[in-house]
Order: C-alpha cells, then structure tokens, then sequence
C-alpha cells in the first residue's frame, strides 16, 4: 500500500454504551451493563489509517484528565503525530454515551461535547501553515460550522471532497470543495438548512445533488488533492 500523508481533524473522545437487561423504562433507574472505549470520528479514522500504515496526524481538542491522557497514550504507540491535538485545563474531554434497550436499540444518546466548541475558526485557522503541508484531510462534519469554513476557506489547493455515511449502506459521492455550501445556520432558508450541496462531475455535464450533514447520514469529509 502506498504510504500517504492524512490529516484527520475532529472528534476524539469517551464512548460510553449502556445495555439495558430489561425494557427500557422513561423516567425510572433502568439496570444496566455499561462499556467503555475511546471514540471520536477522526481518532477513529486517524488510528485505523496508522494501524494501514499510513503518515497519520490528528487535529482535535482533549481535557487535562486521565481519559484524554489515555487517548493520547493510545494514539501515540500507534503512531498518530499529536503535536496538533491540545490539552485543555479546566475542561473534561468529551464523551458520548448510548442508552440501548435488550435488543440493542437506540433509546438516548448523551453528548457532553462542549470541548469541541474551541475546534472554531480561530484555533483551526492558527493551525493552517502545519496542515498545509498534508496533502489529504478527513474533516469531521461534527465540528463548529465556523470550524469548518475555516477549513474550507484556508485549503485552496483541494480540488474534491469525499463524503460517507457512518451506518450501512455506505455511499461515497466526490465533488469539488467550492461546491459544499454550509446551510445549517438558522438564517438560512427552510428548503436548504441542514443540507449541503454535492456535484459531480459527468462528461460536459455537471449535476447537483443534495444531502444532509446533519441528520447523521453523513459524517465526515474526506477532503484532499
């Protein structure tokens, strides 16, 4: 495989998942077996690329506190460069968790993700002259909309973005970066908000299609050259 220079910016953080022994029961203690594993769209996708071989760093936001160190530790002995993943006095690192009922259904999702709010324009931006030497990106879609202008505005080199779904079936679609729009802003009109617009390219035809970024279909970018 050919070793490739990948950034992956975005999300790592505690996951959490509680499996309820019986029906789920609202708005009563319900008796629960509960795991833990370190979590996080790009952590995820940024060890996983390692573990390929490939030249992996990771832009994120962790909490001075044993689960962030813990990550870190994590990443590290798999060979993610972490020189642009900053540790935050004063606040947790971030953490999902999953209540699902016996059969393994979705009954409440919690996310304590405050920490990610310091992924915005002015942090992202500050990190530009170190993540234009990497090639390729994998931008996380959970992060600040400023966040990912930031992104988009700074990268004038990309020429595509990549888009998957994180639960089957899994798409890819390709399109140019000048043609993602973000449209989840409140002031934006009804018919475009929590959607972005994708192109892609047919021989002399270009055609627009559309999906969410928000609704949890689509997760992630990969953004590249």
């Amino acid at each position: 495989m050919t070793r490739t220079d990948i950034a992956c910016i975005g999300a790592a953080h505690m996951d959490r998942i509680a499996r309820c022994w019986e029906a789920f029961v609202w708005r009563a203690s319900n008796p629960v077996t509960v795991m833990s594993s370190h979590g996080g769209v790009a952590r995820n996708v940024a060890l996983n690329l390692a573990r390929l071989g490939q030249r992996v760093k990771l832009v994120s936001v962790l909490g001075e506190d044993e689960e962030g160190a813990a990550i870190s530790a994590e990443l590290c002995s798999a060979g993610v460069d972490l020189s642009d993943v900053t540790r935050l006095t004063g606040l947790s690192t971030a953490s999902y968790t999953a209540v699902l009922d016996p059969t393994g259904e979705l009954m409440v999702g919690l996310a304590d993700a405050d920490i990610y709010e310091n992924l915005g324009s002015a942090h992202l931006k500050a990190l530009m002259p170190s993540l234009a030497a990497w090639p390729f990106w994998v931008v996380d879609a959970n992060l600040p909309e400023a966040g990912i202008g930031a992104l988009v505005g700074g990268r004038r080199t990309v020429l595509h973005c990549r888009c998957l779904r994180s639960r089957p079936p899994r798409h890819s679609v390709s399109c140019p970066i000048s043609a993602i729009s973000t449209c989840c802003s409140p002031t934006a009109p009804r018919h475009r908000r929590c959607c972005a617009s994708r192109w892609r390219r047919r021989p002399r035809l270009w055609r627009r299609e559309r999906f969410c970024v928000r609704s949890g279909l689509s997760r992630f970018y990969y953004v590249g050259r």
